[in-house]
Parts: structure tokens; sequence; C-alpha cells
């Protein structure tokens, strides 16, 4: 996912991702269908906007691995009130389970629509060591495809890593 970009999130109607530089900051929205951002309240020259579908809408906030959600994450997922010390928050990726929290919960809605905020992959991509490729199957010339193969897929999941996003809501 590149920045500027919106993303309809099905699960909850109405609901859409902007994706963001991490250093955005402020946020607007304008009677363009726009989003408009910018990183600090005093100099506004570098601002980015992300166009949005007509209708009205409110800004709910961001969430970042860094600074977390500055909004309310249970505004965004389902739950069920049990108990006063007890509510049950869907769990996105598999239905048998249910989640900890709202903040896991809502990390799961993301992780199902394909937004990650770190590589599934890992840090890095996994590589054959040199000095194994003579154990490898095929040897150094299978070893050395399947290390391109490897960098690739790591790549490419390291490409939909996300560093922050915006959350609007369709309110008509």
């Amino acid at each position: 996912m590149k920045n500027n970009q919106l993303l309809p999130i099905p699960q909850k109607e109405g609901l859409f991702v902007g994706f963001v530089p991490n250093s955005a900051s402020h946020f607007s929205l304008n009677n363009n269908h726009l989003i408009s951002y910018w990183y600090n309240s005093y100099y506004s020259k570098d601002i980015g906007e992300i166009k949005i579908p007509k209708g009205k809408y409110e800004i709910l906030g961001t969430y970042s691995p860094k600074e977390g959600f500055s909004f309310d994450s249970a505004l965004i997922v389902e739950s069920e009130y049990i108990e006063p010390i007890y509510t049950r928050y869907k769990n996105y990726q598999d239905d048998k389970k249910e989640c900890k929290n709202k903040y896991e919960s809502a990390l799961s809605l993301l992780s199902v629509n394909g937004i990650y905020f770190e590589n599934p992959l890992g840090e890095e991509p996994i590589q054959i060591p040199k000095r194994d490729y003579k154990l490898f199957p095929g040897g150094k010339i299978n070893a050395q495809k399947q290390n391109e193969i490897n960098y690739q897929k790591w790549q490419e999941a390291q490409s939909k890593v996300i560093e922050k996003l915006s959350f609007i809501i369709k309110t008509k």
C-alpha cells in the first residue's frame, strides 16, 4: 500500500483507512472530497491529500505502532457486552477465537484486510548461508535461486508494511 491511498474496510460499513506518512499529524476534511494532512501546526507547506468518495464523513483519528490509536478503537470493532467486567471482542482472522481487548480486535480487522505494521516474514529475508549451499538439494545454484525467491517474497511483504493510518467513517 502506498501513501495517499484510501481503502474501504468491508467488515464495518462506511469505514475507510487512509495511508499517510508517519510524520503526518494534522488532518481535515474538505468539501472537495479530500482528506488533507500536514506535518505541524505552524508550517503547512508540506500538505498531502487523499481523495475520498462523495458523502459526509467524520475523522475518527489515526493509528501507528509507535503512537497507538488516537481514538477509541471500540468504534471500529464488533463486541458483545457479557457482564460488567467482561466484553467479548471479535477476532476477524479466526471466528473460533476471540480477542483479549478492543486494541487486539482492531489490529485483527486491519490484518484481515492485508494491512500490516510489521513484516510477517520477519525483519530480514531468510537466506541460506553460503556455507550450507552444498547441503541444499540441487547445490549452490538452487540455494542461490531459493535465496532470490525468499528475498522477493520478503520485499513484497515489506512493501505492504504501513507506517500510519488515518480512519474516517461515513456519517450519511
